[in-house]
């Protein structure tokens, strides 16, 4: 399953790439992440592999986190993977007038059908990506 999904910031491209590729940033807006274990002291340099430790009902579920590219500030692929699910997301930043177009492509691949429509996806991608978006807007109204 591949979709789409974009989203216009009201802030700088180099200010949105920082926070979203900073890992003390991204604990603070990754909702349900409690830890991140990994050996590599910046999460997000290429070819870097963490575990992402997030609560899930109250039980830990653990999902390995691969970067596969980065090129500052405009491009971040990364791979997530759990049991049975493979989602890469490359991220591409574009700077317009002052603010950031960032347009998220999404793959998901399953070992079985999830019977989940994909308008589901989108929406929780969508969701995420308003998460970061107010974050970032408060990072800036601290500036």
């Amino acid at each position: 399953m591949k979709y789409k999904v974009d989203l216009l910031i009201d802030a700088p491209i180099e200010d949105v790439f920082e926070l979203y590729t900073t890992q003390e940033h991204f604990e603070n807006w990754e909702i349900g992440l409690k830890r991140i274990e990994s050996e590599v002291l910046d999460i997000f340099s290429k070819d870097s592999v963490s575990y992402l430790i997030f609560d899930n009902h109250g039980q830990e579920m653990k999902m390995k986190m691969t970067i596969k590219d980065k090129i500052e500030p405009d491009y971040l692929d990364v791979v997530y993977e759990v049991a049975g699910a493979y989602n890469r997301c490359k991220n591409k930043f574009f700077q317009e007038n002052g603010q950031t177009l960032w347009v998220m492509d999404v793959e998901f691949v399953f070992d079985k059908d999830m019977g989940i429509p994909i308008e589901r996806f989108i929406e929780k991608t969508k969701s995420g990506m308003d998460i970061f978006k107010h974050y970032v807007i408060e990072q800036q109204m601290k500036k």
